[in-house]
Protein backbone atom coordinates (compact mmCIF):
# COMPACT_ATOMS: atom_id res chain seq x y z
CA UNK A 1 0.00 0.00 0.00
CA UNK A 2 1.27 3.46 -0.92
CA UNK A 3 -0.02 6.81 0.36
CA UNK A 4 0.96 10.40 -0.29
CA UNK A 5 1.49 12.65 2.75
CA UNK A 6 -2.07 13.97 2.40
CA UNK A 7 -3.50 10.45 2.10
CA UNK A 8 -1.33 9.32 5.00
CA UNK A 9 -2.80 12.09 7.15
CA UNK A 10 -6.33 10.85 6.47
CA UNK A 11 -5.32 7.30 7.33
CA UNK A 12 -3.62 8.47 10.52
CA UNK A 13 -6.84 10.19 11.57
CA UNK A 14 -8.92 7.05 10.95
CA UNK A 15 -6.48 4.67 12.65
CA UNK A 16 -6.02 7.07 15.56
CA UNK A 17 -9.77 6.98 16.21
CA UNK A 18 -9.56 3.21 16.45
CA UNK A 19 -6.54 3.43 18.73
CA UNK A 20 -8.28 5.96 20.98
CA UNK A 21 -11.15 3.48 21.39
CA UNK A 22 -8.69 0.77 22.40
CA UNK A 23 -6.38 2.84 24.60
CA UNK A 24 -8.52 5.72 25.83
CA UNK A 25 -5.89 8.12 24.50
CA UNK A 26 -4.17 9.23 21.32
CA UNK A 27 -1.30 7.12 19.96
CA UNK A 28 2.08 7.65 21.63
CA UNK A 29 5.43 6.24 20.61
CA UNK A 30 5.72 2.58 19.67
CA UNK A 31 7.33 1.81 23.02
CA UNK A 32 4.56 3.64 24.89
CA UNK A 33 1.87 1.76 23.01
CA UNK A 34 3.22 -1.78 23.26
CA UNK A 35 1.55 -2.25 26.70
CA UNK A 36 -1.81 -1.40 25.12
CA UNK A 37 -1.27 -4.04 22.45
CA UNK A 38 -0.37 -6.49 25.19
CA UNK A 39 -3.57 -5.65 27.05
CA UNK A 40 -5.56 -6.74 24.00
CA UNK A 41 -3.49 -9.45 22.38
CA UNK A 42 -1.95 -11.52 25.18
CA UNK A 43 -2.63 -15.19 24.39
CA UNK A 44 -3.38 -15.93 28.04
CA UNK A 45 -5.83 -13.03 28.45
CA UNK A 46 -9.09 -14.41 29.83
CA UNK A 47 -12.47 -13.99 28.21
CA UNK A 48 -13.74 -12.36 31.43
CA UNK A 49 -11.15 -9.58 31.01
CA UNK A 50 -11.41 -9.13 27.25
CA UNK A 51 -15.18 -9.08 26.81
CA UNK A 52 -15.66 -5.84 28.84
CA UNK A 53 -12.93 -4.20 26.72
CA UNK A 54 -14.65 -5.28 23.51
CA UNK A 55 -18.07 -4.17 24.71
CA UNK A 56 -16.69 -0.73 25.63
CA UNK A 57 -15.34 -0.07 22.12
CA UNK A 58 -16.95 2.85 20.30
CA UNK A 59 -18.72 2.12 17.05
CA UNK A 60 -16.45 2.73 14.05
CA UNK A 61 -17.47 3.07 10.42
CA UNK A 62 -16.21 0.49 7.95
CA UNK A 63 -12.59 0.88 6.88
CA UNK A 64 -12.53 0.17 3.14
CA UNK A 65 -9.25 -0.15 1.34
CA UNK A 66 -7.14 -0.95 4.39
CA UNK A 67 -5.27 -4.26 4.57
CA UNK A 68 -7.23 -6.77 6.61
CA UNK A 69 -4.21 -7.66 8.74
CA UNK A 70 -4.21 -4.14 10.21
CA UNK A 71 -7.44 -4.48 12.18
CA UNK A 72 -10.04 -6.84 13.56
CA UNK A 73 -13.78 -6.14 13.48
CA UNK A 74 -15.44 -7.27 16.70
CA UNK A 75 -19.09 -6.76 15.78
CA UNK A 76 -19.07 -3.75 18.12
CA UNK A 77 -16.02 -1.73 17.17
CA UNK A 78 -12.59 -2.24 15.65
CA UNK A 79 -9.26 -3.25 17.22
CA UNK A 80 -5.87 -2.56 15.67
CA UNK A 81 -3.56 -5.54 15.39
CA UNK A 82 0.17 -5.10 16.10
CA UNK A 83 0.55 -4.85 12.31
CA UNK A 84 -2.02 -2.06 12.26
CA UNK A 85 -0.28 -0.15 15.04
CA UNK A 86 3.05 -0.44 13.22
CA UNK A 87 1.38 0.83 10.05
CA UNK A 88 0.10 3.82 12.02
CA UNK A 89 3.69 4.49 13.15
CA UNK A 90 4.89 4.59 9.54
CA UNK A 91 1.97 6.73 8.38
CA UNK A 92 2.68 9.27 11.14
CA UNK A 93 6.29 9.49 10.00
CA UNK A 94 5.14 10.00 6.41
CA UNK A 95 2.99 12.98 7.39
CA UNK A 96 5.82 14.68 9.27
CA UNK A 97 8.55 13.76 6.78
CA UNK A 98 6.45 14.79 3.78
CA UNK A 99 7.25 11.63 1.85
CA UNK A 100 5.17 8.87 0.30
CA UNK A 101 4.33 6.02 2.61
CA UNK A 102 5.14 2.57 1.25
CA UNK A 103 3.90 -0.19 3.56
CA UNK A 104 6.09 -2.89 1.99
CA UNK A 105 9.25 -0.83 2.43
CA UNK A 106 8.29 0.29 5.93
CA UNK A 107 7.54 -3.23 7.14
CA UNK A 108 10.76 -4.49 5.56
CA UNK A 109 12.67 -1.96 7.65
CA UNK A 110 10.65 -2.11 10.87
CA UNK A 111 8.84 -5.44 10.77
CA UNK A 112 11.15 -6.87 13.42
CA UNK A 113 9.21 -4.84 15.99
CA UNK A 114 6.02 -6.71 15.17
CA UNK A 115 7.82 -10.04 14.95
CA UNK A 116 9.23 -9.53 18.45
CA UNK A 117 5.77 -8.67 19.72
CA UNK A 118 4.14 -11.62 18.00
CA UNK A 119 6.63 -14.01 19.58
CA UNK A 120 5.08 -13.20 22.95
CA UNK A 121 1.52 -12.50 21.82
CA UNK A 122 -0.97 -14.61 19.88
CA UNK A 123 -3.88 -13.34 17.81
CA UNK A 124 -5.83 -16.57 18.17
CA UNK A 125 -7.17 -15.80 21.64
CA UNK A 126 -8.80 -12.45 20.81
CA UNK A 127 -10.04 -13.70 17.46
CA UNK A 128 -11.63 -16.73 19.16
CA UNK A 129 -13.37 -14.54 21.73
CA UNK A 130 -14.60 -12.15 19.04
CA UNK A 131 -15.91 -15.15 17.14
CA UNK A 132 -17.84 -16.19 20.23
CA UNK A 133 -19.42 -12.74 20.56
CA UNK A 134 -20.41 -12.54 16.90
CA UNK A 135 -22.19 -15.85 16.71
CA UNK A 136 -19.44 -18.35 16.11
CA UNK A 137 -17.18 -20.32 18.41
CA UNK A 138 -18.81 -20.63 21.86
CA UNK A 139 -22.29 -19.84 20.52
CA UNK A 140 -21.95 -22.62 17.98
CA UNK A 141 -21.79 -25.31 20.67
CA UNK A 142 -24.85 -24.04 22.52
CA UNK A 143 -27.03 -23.47 19.46
CA UNK A 144 -26.07 -26.79 17.88
CA UNK A 145 -26.87 -28.60 21.15
CA UNK A 146 -30.30 -26.97 21.34
CA UNK A 147 -31.02 -27.79 17.69
CA UNK A 148 -30.03 -31.43 18.11
CA UNK A 149 -32.12 -31.82 21.27
CA UNK A 150 -35.11 -30.32 19.47
CA UNK A 151 -34.81 -32.69 16.53
CA UNK A 152 -34.41 -35.73 18.78
CA UNK A 153 -37.29 -34.61 21.03
CA UNK A 154 -39.56 -34.35 17.99
CA UNK A 155 -39.15 -38.08 17.27
CA UNK A 156 -37.21 -37.49 14.04
CA UNK A 157 -35.06 -40.63 14.10
CA UNK A 158 -35.18 -41.67 10.43
CA UNK A 159 -36.29 -40.34 7.06
CA UNK A 160 -39.87 -41.55 7.51
CA UNK A 161 -40.13 -39.54 10.74
CA UNK A 162 -38.26 -36.45 9.52
CA UNK A 163 -39.00 -33.09 11.07
CA UNK A 164 -40.16 -31.03 8.07
CA UNK A 165 -39.51 -27.35 8.64
CA UNK A 166 -41.21 -24.82 6.39
CA UNK A 167 -39.60 -21.47 7.18
CA UNK A 168 -42.73 -19.64 6.02
CA UNK A 169 -44.82 -21.02 8.91
CA UNK A 170 -44.72 -18.71 11.91
CA UNK A 171 -46.03 -21.29 14.38
CA UNK A 172 -43.24 -23.68 13.42
CA UNK A 173 -40.59 -20.95 13.62
CA UNK A 174 -41.82 -19.88 17.06
CA UNK A 175 -41.84 -23.46 18.38
CA UNK A 176 -38.31 -24.13 17.12
CA UNK A 177 -36.95 -20.84 18.41
CA UNK A 178 -37.98 -21.41 22.04
CA UNK A 179 -35.39 -24.09 22.96
CA UNK A 180 -32.63 -22.16 21.18
CA UNK A 181 -33.33 -18.96 23.11
CA UNK A 182 -33.67 -20.75 26.46
CA UNK A 183 -30.36 -22.61 26.20
CA UNK A 184 -28.49 -19.65 24.76
CA UNK A 185 -29.73 -17.37 27.53
CA UNK A 186 -28.76 -19.95 30.13
CA UNK A 187 -25.18 -19.66 28.90
CA UNK A 188 -25.17 -15.88 29.08
CA UNK A 189 -25.70 -15.28 25.36
CA UNK A 190 -28.68 -13.02 26.10
CA UNK A 191 -31.17 -12.48 23.30
CA UNK A 192 -34.90 -12.58 22.78
CA UNK A 193 -34.39 -14.15 19.40
CA UNK A 194 -32.25 -16.84 17.83
CA UNK A 195 -31.02 -17.36 14.28
CA UNK A 196 -33.50 -19.18 12.00
CA UNK A 197 -33.48 -22.81 13.16
CA UNK A 198 -32.99 -24.31 9.70
CA UNK A 199 -29.96 -22.12 8.99
CA UNK A 200 -27.09 -21.50 11.41
CA UNK A 201 -28.20 -23.84 14.26
CA UNK A 202 -28.74 -26.83 11.96
CA UNK A 203 -25.61 -26.30 9.89
CA UNK A 204 -23.51 -25.93 13.03
CA UNK A 205 -25.14 -29.06 14.45
CA UNK A 206 -24.10 -30.92 11.32
CA UNK A 207 -20.55 -29.65 11.86
CA UNK A 208 -20.59 -31.18 15.34
CA UNK A 209 -22.10 -34.62 14.64
CA UNK A 210 -21.50 -35.15 10.94
CA UNK A 211 -23.57 -37.80 9.19
CA UNK A 212 -25.56 -38.61 12.36
CA UNK A 213 -27.67 -35.59 11.41
CA UNK A 214 -29.47 -35.62 8.07
CA UNK A 215 -30.33 -32.35 6.36
CA UNK A 216 -32.39 -32.46 3.17
CA UNK A 217 -33.68 -29.38 1.35
CA UNK A 218 -36.41 -30.35 -1.09
CA UNK A 219 -37.07 -26.66 -1.78
CA UNK A 220 -35.70 -23.26 -0.83
CA UNK A 221 -38.07 -22.82 2.12
CA UNK A 222 -38.23 -26.40 3.39
CA UNK A 223 -35.77 -28.47 5.40
CA UNK A 224 -36.23 -32.13 6.30
CA UNK A 225 -34.03 -33.27 9.16
CA UNK A 226 -33.54 -36.18 11.55
CA UNK A 227 -30.93 -37.65 13.87
CA UNK A 228 -30.20 -41.31 13.07
CA UNK A 229 -31.90 -43.33 15.79
CA UNK A 230 -29.00 -45.78 15.91
CA UNK A 231 -26.61 -42.92 16.70
CA UNK A 232 -28.66 -40.86 19.12
CA UNK A 233 -26.76 -42.14 22.16
CA UNK A 234 -23.52 -40.98 20.51
CA UNK A 235 -25.06 -37.59 19.75
CA UNK A 236 -26.36 -37.14 23.31
CA UNK A 237 -22.90 -37.98 24.60
CA UNK A 238 -21.36 -35.31 22.40
CA UNK A 239 -23.99 -32.74 23.47
CA UNK A 240 -23.25 -33.51 27.12
CA UNK A 241 -19.51 -33.11 26.62
CA UNK A 242 -19.95 -29.85 24.70
CA UNK A 243 -22.15 -28.36 27.41
CA UNK A 244 -20.14 -29.50 30.43
CA UNK A 245 -16.99 -27.99 28.90
CA UNK A 246 -18.56 -24.53 28.89
CA UNK A 247 -17.59 -24.06 32.55
CA UNK A 248 -21.11 -23.83 33.99
CA UNK A 249 -21.79 -25.20 37.52
CA UNK A 250 -23.35 -28.64 37.16
CA UNK A 251 -26.61 -27.81 38.97
CA UNK A 252 -27.13 -24.82 36.67
CA UNK A 253 -26.34 -26.97 33.65
CA UNK A 254 -28.97 -29.54 34.65
CA UNK A 255 -31.51 -26.76 35.09
CA UNK A 256 -30.60 -25.30 31.70
CA UNK A 257 -31.17 -28.54 29.77
CA UNK A 258 -34.41 -29.28 31.65
CA UNK A 259 -35.71 -25.80 30.83
CA UNK A 260 -34.64 -26.25 27.21
CA UNK A 261 -36.64 -29.48 26.92
CA UNK A 262 -39.56 -27.79 28.70
CA UNK A 263 -39.38 -25.04 26.07
CA UNK A 264 -39.58 -27.71 23.37
CA UNK A 265 -42.61 -29.18 25.13
CA UNK A 266 -44.52 -25.90 24.88
CA UNK A 267 -44.13 -25.92 21.09
CA UNK A 268 -44.59 -29.64 20.53
CA UNK A 269 -48.25 -29.41 19.47
CA UNK A 270 -47.42 -26.90 16.75
CA UNK A 271 -44.64 -29.14 15.46
CA UNK A 272 -46.99 -32.15 15.39
CA UNK A 273 -49.55 -30.15 13.42
CA UNK A 274 -47.23 -28.42 10.96
CA UNK A 275 -43.81 -30.14 10.93
CA UNK A 276 -44.44 -33.86 11.37
CA UNK A 277 -43.21 -34.24 14.97
CA UNK A 278 -44.19 -37.72 16.13
CA UNK A 279 -42.68 -38.41 19.57
CA UNK A 280 -44.78 -39.54 22.52
CA UNK A 281 -44.67 -37.98 25.96
CA UNK A 282 -42.98 -41.14 27.26
CA UNK A 283 -40.23 -40.85 24.65
CA UNK A 284 -39.56 -37.24 25.61
CA UNK A 285 -39.38 -38.12 29.32
CA UNK A 286 -36.93 -40.89 28.42
CA UNK A 287 -34.84 -38.41 26.42
CA UNK A 288 -34.64 -36.16 29.45
CA UNK A 289 -33.38 -38.97 31.65
CA UNK A 290 -30.85 -40.15 29.09
CA UNK A 291 -29.47 -36.64 28.66
CA UNK A 292 -29.16 -36.07 32.40
CA UNK A 293 -27.34 -39.38 32.66
CA UNK A 294 -24.91 -38.36 29.92
CA UNK A 295 -24.32 -35.02 31.63
CA UNK A 296 -23.48 -36.79 34.87
CA UNK A 297 -21.01 -39.07 33.06
CA UNK A 298 -19.48 -36.12 31.21
CA UNK A 299 -19.00 -34.26 34.50
CA UNK A 300 -16.93 -37.13 35.91
CA UNK A 301 -14.98 -37.48 32.65
CA UNK A 302 -13.95 -33.80 32.82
Amino acid sequence: MRASPAEAQLLVEELSKVWHGMAGRAPGTWEQDVPVLERWWQPWKSKAKLVPLIEALPSVDDMPGLPGEWFLRTGIGVVLTPDGRLALEGLQEATTGRRTYDSAAYFAAHGHLVEALYRSLAQRNLRRIVGNLTGEGEAMYVLSAAALLTIIASGADRAENALTIDSRLDDVNDALERPLVVLRNAFGQRSRNAPPFADYPCTRAADRVGSALALERPSRNVLRTWVDGHRQAEVLRKIALDLTRRGKPFAELETAVIETLDAYERGHAALVASAGASSTREQRVDLRQRLLGELDRAKHCG
